[in-house]
């Protein structure tokens, strides 16, 4: 039977807070989120005022530690729908765009649920079907114009379309247009209060040399509360003017996300791993108690609830190959970009060191020119992608200086060609991007 989600209808937002306490085996510690150049996010917190009269009520301060940040949490919640390069079962049906590398015989490349910025990735927007640009498709299909106003709720339907994940986790499409932004629907954090220092140290040890040994900081926390708090933004998810069939699949997917994430999914980082005590939920500042309110399920009423709204609303397709009956888009990454330079008089295609570049580096006779004044000349052409690796790469095999028959180093004109080549590709590339992220400054 599904849930009933009715309670959530004239909510603003739905507040669910689980307690944690340190998995077992830990020592009761724990790593929290930071980085080199700040450290941990230690802060000072208030109390929640224990009286109701809010003159009586007195603000405490406390120490605070930020275990994990309200990004990171938006990561775990989108990797727990995630097995391999697809979605898990529960999860597959939800539409997505699927990037192939062109480069690299259609293999694999990426997602719009594994890239940072989603539809936004570059990756996605500049892969293409048919020759066609993705990045042009949506823009119709969202009927985006600069020089017009940008109403977000009629661009929702066909964003929940290419990938609902884009509604619920937030999505900001400025390669399109700067002004169509989603924020995010479902956020979270995991903080805890009067954190006490657990300071320690290592040292890696090499075998060869007394340099390879090196000493190493060890910070870890303990905490007597530890707290993971998500927010259901359900006020912007009325605002998208949605049907009920749609929006009751974000709320309902929205719970299966945090509900999945605390049952299994509490290892943060190597010594940072945590165990649920007690979930609660607050609707609109009102507690379970209260007539409106919204007990937590249990998981199984959850993921019950979430897959039968998921096929409700993402009926299989009857035609197509398995990608089509799944409304998944699958499009082809390839850079279409061509770097090329004319070979000096006299240097020979056999100077050229071209190995393991076969099918991209290529000597090779190039027509230019316009009708009744072409002519051929040879070149050297690089096509395809070219990291900047494959860039060092192929100059290392074409050295700036080379021995001679009698071993004294002489220039090497082939290296000049191979740099100049370089050059090319890369500002072709830059034009392309600039192209693909309409950006590119208009001809003259």
């Amino acid at each position: 039977m599904p849930l009933d989600l009715s309670p959530l209808d004239n909510a603003s937002r739905l507040l669910v807070e689980a307690e944690l306490t340190v998995a077992p085996g830990t020592g009761g510690r724990f790593q929290p989120t930071g980085f080199p150049d700040l450290g941990p996010a230690l802060y000072k917190g208030f109390d929640q005022p224990k009286s109701n009269d809010e003159k009586e009520a007195v603000l405490n301060t406390v120490d605070m530690l930020l275990v994990e940040s309200v990004q990171s949490i938006g990561n775990h919640l989108e990797a727990v729908c995630l097995q391999g390069d697809d979605y898990n079962a529960d999860c597959q049906g939800i539409p997505y765009v699927r990037v192939l590398d062109g480069h690299q015989n259609n293999t694999f490349l990426t997602s719009s649920v594994r890239e940072p910025h989603r539809l936004a990735s570059p990756y996605v927007l500049g892969a293409k079907q048919n020759g066609v640009v993705f990045r042009d498709v949506l823009k119709n299909e969202l009927k985006a114009n600069k020089g017009r106003p940008v109403h977000i709720w009629k661009m929702v339907p066909a964003i929940f379309a290419r990938d609902p994940g884009c509604v619920l986790h937030g999505v900001f499409l400025e390669e399109i247009d700067g002004r169509i932004r989603l924020p995010r629907l479902v956020s979270g954090y995991i903080e805890a209060s009067s954190p006490n220092q657990a300071n320690s140290g290592g040292v890696y040890r090499g075998e060869v040399t007394a340099k390879d040994n090196v000493p190493y900081p060890r910070q870890e926390f303990t905490s007597p509360c530890i707290r993971a708090s998500f927010i259901l933004h359900l006020a912007t998810l009325n605002s998208y003017n949605l049907d009920e069939e749609r929006r009751r699949f974000l709320q309902s997917w929205a719970l299966y996300k945090i509900d999945r994430f605390l049952r299994g999914y509490l290892r943060l980082r190597t010594a940072c791993e945590f165990e649920v005590r007690k979930i609660s939920t607050q609707l609109s500042g009102q507690t379970n108690g209260a007539s409106n309110g919204f007990p937590w399920p249990e998981s199984t009423e959850i993921r019950s609830d979430f897959v039968t709204r998921k096929d409700s609303c993402f009926p299989r397709q009857e035609s197509g190959d398995e990608w089509q009956q799944r409304r998944v888009l699958v499009l082809t990454y390839r850079v279409d970009v061509s770097g090329q330079k004319e070979l000096p008089e006299g240097v020979l295609k056999d100077q050229f060191n071209l190995s393991g570049f076969e099918g991209r580096a290529e000597i090779k006779e190039v027509s230019s020119g316009k009708k009744g004044t072409k002519k051929s000349v040879t070149k050297l052409v690089l096509t395809g992608d070219w990291p900047e690796d494959d860039q060092n790469a192929l100059l290392q095999l074409n050295p700036e200086k080379t021995p001679d028959e009698n071993e004294e180093e002489i220039e090497n004109p082939a290296h000049a060609v191979v740099k100049a080549a370089i050059k090319d590709w890369n500002e072709k590339w830059k034009k392309e991007q600039k192209k693909v992220s309409g950006t590119e400054e208009p001809e003259e």
